[in-house]
């Protein structure tokens, strides 16, 4: 439409310049016959054929009130139209274009007029020649060519109009089956299937990552309802035990001393298994919260891990296990003494949980570069490939059944926390290897608590 109102406007200004010209040139061609008629006969009878040389119609304007005499042959220009002439720019240019309205209420009249001169007098022009053409001729080509670009111009409106609505809909459409899918998953469903995430439209990659993230919402629904089952039975079962011994002894069921001892410690064990649990819990929903407050500060890395083993020498003794620790001199990390402590203990509670009577657990530390690396390897039955992700989520044990699925979340949750990262895989000779990477001293990035990918 734009195109066609251009081309008819562009097409309407050349026709109208062309006109002038030709006007100009008609004009001055009758002023120049008219002056050599008066001339070489001594009379302007030769006039009245002037009107059917022309295109338009023919006018003369006196100038000064000097006439030729051409009156009974070309009509004067009506005086209202006479006082539109500028005689010094007439005289000056050779012509003049005139933009006339000669009959009211019919149009108007385009017009170009030329000086006519004597042979005795060349310096002033004794009138002048008006050829005027009507309006209504001049736009009949324009015309003409509407009527033939109007097809056109139909058939272009109807394809722009096809082509909108099948882009509006394609586009709509896969918006209007996401706005459904929106208000289906606010509602709790998330079994969302969307037939636009089949494209490879920007539309498409937008569905297909919103049907991803409703498959995430489940899993994390789902997670959450495993979360509260599983802390619902965790709790459960020590405060079990402990209601279970305490009111055997209330009711007198064990009289005996030494079982009423040994109730009293597994009432003891089992409240500070509960503590721990606590303890965890609180620990992991402040990390994922983002509202735990960690320590900024240079820690001896070698002298966390001579702790964290001598710790627990007495369980590994008991269990018949092996704790041998190494490292290649003393490693400053910045970080918190006492949660690096944490880490370090729960890696080695981990190890020595599962692994068996005769076995052997061995930590490291290294530095590789700009990295320090803690590594606590034991022969115990290692860990799968699919489960080395999910080992780091809540209330994943395994088959050990004797922990609380916390300890190695907390672990890695810290670890992020500090700039680096906890990682599992198959130790050389068997069993798992458990990896902390910590930025070193001197290289050392700020303390935040996103996990690193």
């Amino acid at each position: 439409m734009i195109f066609t109102v251009l081309s008819v406007r562009e097409v309407e200004r050349l026709q109208r310049a062309e006109s002038v010209r030709d006007l100009e040139r008609q004009a001055r061609a009758a002023s120049s016959l008219l002056a050599r008629q008066q001339q070489e006969l001594g009379d302007v009878s030769y006039a009245k054929d002037l009107q059917d040389m022309t295109a338009g119609q023919l006018f003369f304007a006196s100038y000064l009130n000097l006439s030729l005499g051409v009156n009974e042959t070309i009509p004067l220009l009506p005086k209202r139209f006479a006082a539109e002439l500028h005689w010094d720019e007439l005289i000056e240019r050779g012509s003049q274009t005139l933009e006339l309205g000669l009959r009211d209420g019919e149009g108007g009249y385009l017009a170009a007029a030329a000086p006519v001169y004597l042979a005795e007098d060349r310096d002033n022009p004794v009138g002048a020649i008006v050829v005027a053409r009507a309006e209504g001729e001049l736009s009949a080509p324009t015309l003409t060519l509407v009527r033939r670009v109007a097809p056109a111009l139909a058939v272009g409106l109807l394809l722009a109009l096809v082509v909108a609505l099948t882009l509006s809909r394609r586009i709509t459409r896969p918006l209007a089956e996401l706005s459904a899918a929106s208000d289906q998953i606010s509602k709790g469903s998330y079994d969302v299937h969307l037939e636009s995430a089949r494209g490879n439209d920007e539309l498409g990659r937008l569905a297909a990552s919103f049907e991803m993230m409703a498959v995430r919402l489940k899993e994390a629904d789902e997670h959450e309802r495993t979360f509260l089952m599983r802390i619902s039975h965790e709790l459960r079962t020590p405060l079990t035990a402990i209601q279970g011994h305490v009111q055997a002894i209330v009711d007198g069921v064990i009289d005996d001393p030494v079982e009423r001892e040994e109730s009293l410690e597994v009432v003891l064990a089992e409240s500070d298994r509960l503590q721990r649990l606590i303890g965890d819990l609180l620990d992991l929903a402040k990390l994922e919260a983002r509202r735990f407050s960690l320590n900024h500060e240079l820690v001896d890395l070698a002298a966390v891990c001579t702790q964290a083993v001598a710790a627990r020498r007495e369980e590994a003794r008991a269990g018949d296990v092996s704790v041998t620790w190494s490292g290649d001199g003393s490693h400053e990390v910045i970080g918190d003494g006492d949660r690096l402590l944490q880490v370090v203990g729960n890696l080695l509670d981990n190890a020595l949980r599962w692994t068996p009577r005769g076995g052997a657990v061995e930590v490291e530390l290294h530095v590789d570069g700009s990295v320090a690396r803690v590594t606590v390897t034991d022969t115990g039955p290692g860990v799968r490939a699919p489960e080395r992700e999910t080992i780091f989520r809540p209330f994943v044990t395994g088959d050990a059944g004797t922990g609380t699925g916390l300890g190695l979340p907390v672990a890695a949750e810290l670890a992020a926390a500090m700039g680096g990262r906890l990682r599992v895989d198959d130790a050389p000779g068997g069993g798992a290897r458990f990896t902390l990477s910590l930025p070193a001293a001197g290289s050392e990035r700020p303390l935040t608590l996103a996990r690193e990918p």
